[in-house]
């Protein structure tokens, strides 16, 4: 039968609570298939764990870069994390020609990036 190795690989995938996979082997919304079941889209960000203080820290490589709307290919450099770090919790700033909030989960990411980039590689 065409194709059957293929469905029976597919069945033994188990598809994580809340969602169901087609016959195909897409992953979709909802425990079974409605009108409304859409399909999931798979995570692209990738976590790193990097060891800060001698203790373990696992970040999500990029969380920086997408909350500030920059592209892949732009790099930040010391002094714009350092100008960053100066703005208050809960304040507007303009970055790069767009607006944000200064959240506090923000202040961290840019607290962490700028650590980082003033550590040494050995």
């Amino acid at each position: 039968m065409y194709g059957s190795s293929r469905r029976m690989a597919n069945d033994k995938k188990k598809a994580p609570k809340g969602t169901h996979r087609m016959p195909s082997g897409e992953l979709m919304t909802g425990s079974t298939h409605t009108k409304d079941s859409k399909p999931v889209k798979k995570s692209t960000n990738k976590k790193t764990t990097i060891k800060l203080g001698g203790k373990p820290v696992e970040i999500e490589q990029g969380a920086l870069r997408k909350a500030l709307k920059m592209k892949k290919s732009d790099k930040f450099t010391k002094t714009e994390l350092d100008r960053l770090k100066k703005v208050k919790t809960d304040t507007e700033f303009v970055f790069k020609g767009n607006k944000f909030m200064m959240t506090p989960k923000l202040k961290k990411q840019v607290n962490l990036g700028s650590t980082l980039m003033g550590l040494k590689k050995k």
